[in-house]
């Protein structure tokens, strides 16, 4: 299972869109996901086996897409270590293009020559992006919600990689990273402008 960045919208509130496979290797992208409104036994792990009610939403036509019931979500088992590899290799593909073809937004691929690059949001990114947040924050905290959001970081994160012959690059919008880069710069109370590599 992985976990997007927390985002704030004015139909769902705080949310976040998990995406895993199933036995098969097909793709499930879930929303919305009330990450902090959910127990500790619903907030599913890495490598956790979930079941959860769901629907093929009117408004994201994304073959993987699914609009599920959030209360509904339970954690049921845990892939253990030893077939981790066999789990994820059903779900590895050869052709980005050959995925986006078929309609499918999500795919797990081996690539070459990664790289981890980031841009710096510029004044008014960023002063767009936290004044969003802001917003919506405040309005959320009218109908009871108490979650804060963290800050917004201040930098794009990038993966810069080559697969099938092809120099690629993707916006990370992984939850972890944003979470990361928040983390170390509160431990570290403040830190120096980063140089890309």
């Amino acid at each position: 299972m992985i976990k997007a960045a927390p985002e704030m919208g004015r139909r769902h509130g705080e949310t976040v869109c998990l995406a895993g496979v199933d036995r098969y290797g097909r793709w499930h992208r879930l929303y919305p996901v009330p990450w902090r409104d959910l127990t500790n036994e619903q907030r599913p792990r890495r490598w956790d086996v979930i079941k959860v009610r769901w629907r093929r939403p009117a408004d994201d036509q994304r073959v993987e897409s699914k609009r599920i019931d959030p209360l509904s979500m339970r954690v049921i088992s845990s892939i253990k270590g030893k077939y981790r590899h066999e789990m994820a290799n059903r779900a590895l593909v050869s052709s980005l293009e050959d995925e986006m073809n078929a309609g499918r937004s999500l795919a797990l691929i081996r690539p070459e020559a990664p790289r981890f690059s980031f841009r710096r949001l510029s004044d008014a990114e960023l002063r767009k992006a936290t004044r969003r947040r802001r917003e919506l924050v405040a309005q959320a905290s009218l109908f009871g919600g108490d979650s804060i959001l963290p800050d917004q970081p201040p930098y794009t994160f990038i993966y810069k990689f080559v697969h099938a012959g092809k120099k690629r690059e993707f916006q990370c919008i992984d939850w972890e990273t944003d979470a990361t880069f928040l983390k170390w710069r509160n431990l570290y109370g403040g830190i120096r402008p980063l140089t890309p590599l």
